[in-house]
């Protein structure tokens, strides 16, 4: 929720683990914790699904079996958001896992078996170091933004947007005059040399199709002097 509404939205917490009685007992104590809301998904595709669709403030990813399939979901959900911290957890017996959960950067690693007090002060501190969910929306046409949750509402939808997308219109609307594709660029990616135009336009494509009310017709998200600006 929003300011004005007399309370802060909750963070999300999404459990992906495959054994069902480990990740019940998981959802059900992360689940007493005050403004926390918690899904469980048994696989990496069902996770990846309820991110496509919804916010997540915390993945816990439980890893198993070498952690290949788990430490690359890691990495794809690292890239389409930066932000969502990551906590694995990995057989304790299975060194060559941990290894290499610590060398991917997560945010952190708790070895299975664990005790349950122990998780939950790690996740506490995760989500005490998230910024705050509170802000005012940005008005985008028909729309209000509001940036931290990249969510996009109106009367009648409410549409989520990933963090690449949530972030150029942030950018477009701090602009004060279009913005040229490479600065864009920057703002968004940062310099990096993989990363070109047309990964940008592929955004600004997918971007008009959630906003616009006939992405053929771009009435609010324009393409202007070499560059993008907000109507």
């Amino acid at each position: 929720m929003g300011k004005g509404q007399g309370m802060a939205a909750a963070r999300s917490i999404l459990i992906v683990e495959g054994e069902a009685v480990v990740r019940t007992a998981l959802a059900d104590a992360l689940g007493h914790e005050p403004g926390v809301v918690v899904t469980g998904r048994a696989s990496i595709a069902e996770a990846e699904a309820f991110l496509a669709e919804e916010r997540g403030d915390l993945l816990i990813l439980s890893v198993a079996d070498g952690g290949e399939e788990a430490l690359a979901f890691y990495q794809r959900a690292r890239c389409e958001d930066s932000r969502m911290p990551v906590m694995l957890l990995v057989p304790s017996a299975d060194v060559a896992a941990l290894d290499s959960a610590l060398a991917a950067g997560v945010d952190d690693v708790l070895g299975k078996p664990f005790r349950l007090g122990l998780l939950l002060a790690r996740v506490r501190r995760l989500l005490r170091d998230l910024p705050d969910l509170d802000e005012e929306p940005v008005p985008v046409g028909p729309w209000l933004f509001h940036p931290m949750q990249r969510v996009l509402q109106d009367a009648d939808r409410r549409v989520r947007l990933t963090e690449k997308e949530a972030a150029i219109l942030l950018h477009l609307h701090r602009a004060a005059a279009p913005v040229e594709r490479q600065v864009l660029l920057n703002e968004v990616w940062g310099y990096n040399d993989q990363v070109t135009t047309h990964t940008l336009e592929t955004h600004i494509y997918k971007l008009r199709q959630k906003i616009e009310a006939n992405p053929s017709d771009a009435r609010l998200l324009l393409t202007e002097g070499g560059g993008y600006r907000l109507a």
